[in-house]
């Protein structure tokens, strides 16, 4: 389930980043680590690592 919600995140992207970039940063801390991971998986490096931190 949690790398289902977290391709949903990678594939649609495209579509309205800026919301779901919002709704990543409010809940990283909450999200389940797998889904995070894949939800940033193909941030850019400084992007990759600013999430990474928090």
């Amino acid at each position: 389930m949690h790398i289902t919600v977290g391709w949903i995140f990678t594939g649609n992207r495209k579509k309205d980043e800026e919301t779901k970039e919002s709704f990543q940063l409010k809940y990283c801390k909450e999200m389940p680590r797998t889904m995070f991971r894949y939800a940033i998986g193909n941030f850019d490096e400084t992007k990759l690592n600013f999430y990474l931190k928090k």
